[in-house]
């Protein structure tokens, strides 16, 4: 089961929002975005593919069930990639 959980942090606090949606909202202030996919499904990642610019590369990633943890640095946003497993 997938669990998405995003949160807005600034040099003030850090701030759980309730949804994606929500998340989309604070793309123009200070700070920046953590979106938390556990076990996502495409429906999960596809609302912020195009908002946030990700590489084709990350989201691929996402799906592989063999992929080594890996933090990759892109012009836009850093991709990091954990196992539960």
């Amino acid at each position: 089961m997938s669990t998405v959980r995003c949160y807005h942090v600034n040099h003030k606090k850090a701030a759980l929002l309730g949804t994606v949606a929500d998340a989309l909202k604070f793309l123009d202030k200070d700070g920046y975005l953590w979106l938390d996919f556990d076990d996502p499904a495409h429906e999960d990642i596809s609302p912020v593919v195009e908002p946030l610019g990700l590489h084709a590369r990350s989201i691929e990633d996402c799906f592989d069930q063999d992929q080594v943890p890996k933090m990759e640095e892109f012009p836009n946003y850093s991709f990091f990639l954990f196992n539960t497993y």
